[in-house]
């Protein structure tokens, strides 16, 4: 019986202590074209600030790569729309953090060929791109980065597909210095093949 009180006090108070949790903030971001604001991917500072990346719609009706800082208290410290090679549609997929606090952002860009290239860049502590990269495929075809992981001393890995010489999408993942450098670049050729096990997978599960 003693134990069982022991339990039911610990499951009261766990309960009382999420219940004592405030929302700091919350912000809503608008960007100038007043139109899609789509968020992609979050990451926190080692000071407690926020980035959060994603693609926002400019007045020329054409959608960039949109990365805002908020600092510990929710301002917005500072705003940075890019839109790398040109007036193209670019959108960012996700972000990471290195040890100084730097920003590496990652996603894709139109080119006027009509395919999609990889686009990388890095922001210092106050938004500025320090360097951009880009990556294409063996094939003139669409290459998408899907996640990246910063190194703590600077650097970035960035993995996603791209088309290989065999015309099917291939892992792709590429390691960059903190100076925007391909250290190396690896490929895996079974992309495809396990995208649709992972298909089939789900649409067996949903019957």
């Amino acid at each position: 019986m003693r134990a069982k009180s022991v339990l039911a006090s610990a499951v009261l108070a766990a309960t009382a202590a999420l219940a004592q949790v405030d929302t700091a903030w919350v912000r809503r971001f608008n960007g100038a074209g007043d139109s899609t604001d789509w968020p992609a991917g979050l990451a926190v500072t080692s000071e407690g600030g926020v980035y959060v990346t994603g693609y926002s719609f400019a007045d020329d009706t054409v959608d960039d790569f949109m990365t805002l800082y908020y600092d510990t208290h929710g301002t917005v410290a500072w705003a940075r729309r890019y839109d790398g090679r040109g007036d193209t549609s670019s959108r960012a997929v996700a972000l990471a953090v290195d040890g100084e606090n730097n920003c590496y952002v990652t996603g894709k860009t139109w080119l006027a060929g009509g395919r999609y290239d990889w686009m990388t860049a890095k922001h210092d502590t106050e938004g500025i791109v320090e360097w951009t990269t880009y990556h294409s495929g063996t094939l003139a075809e669409n290459d998408e980065p899907r996640a990246a992981v910063a190194y703590p001393g600077g650097g970035v890995v960035v993995t996603g597909a791209s088309f290989g010489p065999a015309g099917n999408w291939d892992f792709t993942t590429i390691r960059y210095s903190a100076a925007g450098d391909t250290l190396w670049a690896a490929y895996h050729k079974r992309y495809r093949q396990l995208r649709r096990r992972s298909r089939r997978a789900g649409a067996g599960h949903g019957r």
